[in-house]
């Protein structure tokens, strides 16, 4: 070759010619193998630049078709090739390898830092594939890459796959459309992307953002597609997974999770790996949001959103593994779960919140929903095993022993709880026990079966059945009722109506304030009344029956009663003790007719009667000493000698009547008389009984004329009197006897009254049918069920007075109306009379079963309630929505937060989701990041661009050798908007003045630096 002087220098492998100067067909031989057209070849053993407008600098450095020999590719032609460095090769056109070993063999490739390899394809398409990029000490681009390949760092590479980038030491890609950025970061899959320090990304469509994070590779090491983490050391293994944050693992197909990391070591690689450090999520189709939270791999389409959650699994832990794939050594986790348990589309939200059945709902600060179908909602609500369980509030929670003894509970209401089968329990500090109803603040419903309170403090803890409605009402007793404020009742099916009312006594009635029935079977009807005796009743105001005085009744106001079977009647009656009479002593008289036709009378023998009917049990009263009153419209009673009938006015006067009509002497008194005979003045000799013959049986008696005594014992007194029947009296002119009538009894509304005296031995008249008369001042009568005693009209007409204040009150009916308390609600406030033998009915509403049996009557509640509000504290819920006082509200036209945060707010997915402000924030945050690594890149871009025009200043302000033979050695510098440069430079002019050579390097502000070799012909 010409060396500048005029002269050759030697070429290697071409011969010496005569004369010194080089063979000229050995060296046309060499240009033509070494050189292309306008090649340039600097440096030793074997350079070539084989094409146009190429350059080879470096030993060995190789700008050709095939320069390793490896493909038959001959006719490829490298134009526009450079390969600068010892052993570089460029094997197509418009290739540039830069460094020690570095290659670029395809079309427009290029190959920059020592050992940097774009390899060739050398299958059918291999030359088709072009612009691939490798750059860095190692880099490669392997023969499975295709075009637009970019590896940038040391050791990155890429193969089997076009559109591949990768950036950064040793980062690698595989697959179609890939990325790596980062040191040690792996894409391998279709559309992977990995992002961070050694972050791996498998499968289509899969990324991974963060240092070590890993997405799209499964738990037995396999490839899942459509995973993506974002987070440092995050995993998303699941197929279509999602792990975004430090600390989120994810397992399950479908599934996601979002969570953070707490430090509590250095570095996060040191902590421990299970569900104390990190988010872990396993199954089908799960999401968790929040940190440290747990879903088991055997659970599917549930929702944890908070803090420390655990869903199908008590704890739960990972190892990492690793598989070796397309030659690539990839890292994985392998999770283990303890406690394992397949739970099904359930969702729990707040810290530490619970779900451990199937469908259903925790919202809150550790609430609990351990049932299917449960819900759980407030700070620390909690549900109990069995099915279809609600708690609402803070603290509210169902309870019971077993599945099937809880189930379809509600609780609502802060503390409040519901304990076993269909329990309701609303309010704060509610308390329903077993298919019970307790509705009001701390009301209480615990008897089980049917159980129902409602009110403020109200209480139904006496068993099955029990009642209570009204503040502080109180029904402790099996099947009894308390209905009024502070009314309680006891006894086995009490009833207690009205404020304060109390039924102590089984089966006992308490309507009206402040009534007391502590007897059994007893009642009170009025305010304030004390009924302590069994089988007793007081309809009115004030009563009182004593302990003991059982089977008493009274009616009236004010009234004591002390003794048992007595009737008292009417206002300030009083009460008696009665009085056995079993026989009467009538003092005798003895009447002396005188001469002179007056009669004188002395005291007689006395006589006593007994055989008086009935006996004596109680006493009816109707009044008080100084206040007693008359019984009227008395019925005439049976007069018989065991008759115990009332005997009516009428009656006595009767009686009386016939006892004045006596007329006549009485002459011939025999037998126990003062006076051996008696006489009547009668009309003449020829009259009856005349010759004291009318008595003609034996024991008869006949006095008066005509009178006829014609049975034994019969007593006939009185002109024409006639007794014919044994045993009988016939007082009175004209009265006549006939047969008794035995009554033993009389029934009277259905109840039957037993008489005393109800065989009669004979009967007494003191008239005949047309012809009656009255008994007249006949003494009071003993009054007993086993008195026989003759009534006199102040007896009958004080009894006549009692019955027509019965009847008056009875016919009175009683009163129906409806009254509210609290918040109760009464529809209808009017009046309502039911009259004797009419019904009053109650009639079940909306949500309440009511159930007759023979006379007990039982409220419940609907096992499926529907209400159309409920309203707890400033809370309501209707069919139309819910609204918070002073807070957000919900209805079918939307949600209005009413100027409060939306707080726990889910990440949008769809484009019509609501966006939370960790997403906000992310997207701003992720936004001003690009912005600011734009920012950055086109500041660096800019330095360094204006770095090379120094550079490139620096080189071109150098002065190079211009007189022939002479060589010169320049420096220059340069600086560009605040960049500067260096360069330095070697010149030659050939001997002749043909030939120039040019070699310049520089040295930038940037740290880069730059060569530039130029050959110059002068013509």
């Amino acid at each position: 070759m010409p060396n500048g002087v005029g002269g050759f220098a030697s070429v290697s492998g071409v011969a010496t010619a005569a004369g010194g100067g080089p063979d000229l067909a050995a060296l046309a031989t060499w240009v033509g193998t070494n050189l292309g057209s306008s090649g340039l070849v600097m440096g030793n053993t074997a350079s070539q630049a084989v094409g146009a407008n190429t350059i080879a600098i470096g030993n060995n450095a190789k700008v050709r078709p095939d320069p390793a020999g490896l493909i038959n590719k001959p006719t490829l032609s490298p134009v526009n090739g450079i390969a600068i460095g010892a052993n570089s090769t460029v094997g197509n056109e418009n290739g540039i390898a830069l460094g020690n070993t570095a290659s670029a063999n395809r079309r427009q490739s290029i190959a920059i830092g020592n050992n940097a390899q774009v390899l060739w394809d050398g299958s059918t398409f291999g030359d088709s594939y072009t612009g691939q990029i490798a750059i860095g000490n190692g880099a490669t681009v392997g023969a499975g890459s295709g075009s637009g390949a970019t590896v940038v760092g040391s050791g990155a590479t890429s193969d089997q796959g076009n559109l591949q980038t990768a950036l950064g030491a040793s980062a690698t890609v595989r697959g179609n459309i890939t990325t790596a950025l980062g040191a040690a970061s792996i894409a391998n899959g279709d559309t992977a992307a990995a992002v961070g320090v050694r972050s791996q990304a498998s499968g289509y469509d899969s990324i991974a953002y963060g240092t070590d994070a890993i997405a799209g590779r499964g738990t037995t090491g396999g490839t899942v597609n459509a995973a993506s983490s974002v987070g440092v050391r995050s995993a998303a293994q699941g197929g279509g997974s999602t792990a975004v944050g430090t600390g989120a693992y994810v397992f399950g197909n479908g599934s996601g999770a979002i969570a953070a990391w707490l430090p509590t070591t250095a570095r996060i690689s040191a902590a421990p790996t299970n569900d104390t450090s990190f988010s872990i999520v396993g199954g089908t189709n799960n999401f968790a949001i929040g940190n440290r939270n747990l879903v088991g791999a055997t659970s599917t389409g549930n929702v944890a959103f908070g803090n420390d959650i655990k869903v199908g699994a008590s704890g739960g832990s990972f190892t990492e593994q690793t598989v070796v794939q397309n030659g690539i050594t990839m890292r994985y986790y392998v999770p283990t779960f303890t406690d394992q348990k397949a739970i099904i589309n359930s969702v729990a939200i707040g810290q530490a919140a619970s779900v451990t059945a199937n469908e259903a709902v925790a919202v809150g600060n550790k609430a609990a929903a351990t049932g299917a179908s449960g819900i759980a909602i407030g700070n620390g609500a909690t549900t109990a095993v069995g099915a279809g369980n609600i708690a609402i509030g803070e603290g509210a929670k169902t309870t019971a022993v077993s599945a099937t003894l809880n189930r379809e509970s509600i609780a609502v209401g802060q503390g409040a709880t519901a304990d076993g089968l269909r329990a309701v329990s609303l309010g704060t500090s509610a308390l329903a026990n077993g298919n019970s109803l307790a509705l009001g603040y701390n009301a209480q419903a615990n008897g089980g079966g049917s159980t129902t309170a409602i009110g403020y403090g109200a209480r139904a803890n006496g068993g099955y059945y029990a009642l209570a409605v009204g503040q502080s009402a109180n029904a402790t007793g099996q099947q009894s009722t308390a209905l009024g404020s502070g009314a309680a009742s006891s006894g086995l099916r009490a009833v207690a109506i009205g404020n304060g009312a109390q039924a102590v006594g089984e089966d006992s009635i308490s309507i009206g304030t402040g009534n007391i029935v502590t007897g059994a079977r007893s009642g009170a009807i009025g305010d304030p009344s004390f009924i302590n005796a069994d089988d007793s009743y007081a309809i009115g105001n004030n009563n009182t029956i004593a302990v003991g005085a059982n089977q008493s009744f009274v009616l009236g106001n004010n009234v004591t009663v002390n003794n048992s079977n007595n009737v008292v009647l009417g206002n300030a009656s009083a009460d008696k003790a009665f009085a056995q009479v079993s026989s009467a002593t009538i003092p005798g008289v003895i009447a002396t007719m005188n001469a002179d036709g007056t009669v004188t009378y002395a005291a007689g023998p006395a006589v006593t009667y007994g055989g008086f009917a009935g006996t004596a049990t109680g006493v009816v009263s109707v009044g008080a000493a100084g206040a007693e009153r008359q019984i009227v419209n008395v019925a005439p009673g049976a007069i018989t000698a065991t008759s115990t009938d009332a005997i009516n006015g009428s009656q006595l006067y009767s009686v009386a009547s016939q006892v004045n009509t006596l007329g006549g002497n009485i002459t011939n008194i025999v037998n126990n008389a003062s006076s051996h005979f008696y006489s009547v003045n009668g009309g003449t000799s020829t009259d009856g009984n005349y010759a004291n013959n009318g008595a003609t049986a034996v024991g008869a008696i006949a006095s008066g004329i005509n009178a006829s005594a014609t049975a034994a014992n019969a007593v006939a007194m009185g002109t024409g009197a006639t007794a014919g029947t044994a045993n009988s009296v016939a007082l009175g002119a004209g009265s006549t006897t006939t047969a008794a009538t035995p009554t033993a009894s009389a029934t009277i509304r259905g109840t039957t009254y037993n008489f005393a005296g109800a065989n009669p031995a004979g009967v007494v008249s003191v008239g005949s049918a047309g012809a009656e008369r009255q008994i007249q001042n006949v003494a009071a009568g003993q009054l007993s069920a086993t008195s026989t005693d003759a009534i006199n009209g102040s007896q009958l007409y004080a009894t006549n007075l009692a019955l027509e204040t019965i009847s008056a009150v009875a016919g009175a009916g009683i009163n129906v109306t409806t009254a509210a308390t609290g918040t109760g609600i009464a529809i209808g406030t009017s009046v309502a009379n039911v009259g004797p033998g009419g019904t009053a009915t109650y009639t079940a509403g909306n949500n309440m079963v009511l159930t007759q049996n023979g006379a007990n009557t039982t409220f419940a509640v609907n096992d499926n309630p529907n209400f159309n509000s409920v309203t707890v504290g400033g809370t309501s819920i209707t069919n139309t929505g819910v609204s918070i006082a002073g807070g957000p509200s919900m209805t079918t036209s939307g949600v209005d937060a009413g100027g409060k945060p939306v707080t726990n707010v889910a990440p949008g997915v769809n484009g019509t989701d609501a966006v939370n402000m960790n997403q906000l924030n992310a997207g701003i945050g992720a936004a001003n990041q690009n912005v600011n690594q734009l920012r950055n890149d086109v500041v660096l871009n800019r330095r360094e661009a204006n770095a090379g025009t120094a550079g490139a200043m620096a080189m071109a302000g150098m002065p190079q050798a211009y007189l022939p033979g002479k060589s010169m050695l320049a420096a220059g510098v340069a600086a560009y908007e605040g960049q500067t440069a260096i360069a330095i430079g070697v010149s030659k002019l050939s001997d002749n003045g043909k030939w120039v050579m040019k070699f310049t390097g520089s040295a930038n502000s940037r740290g880069n630096v730059g060569v530039a070799a130029g050959a110059g012909f002068h013509w």
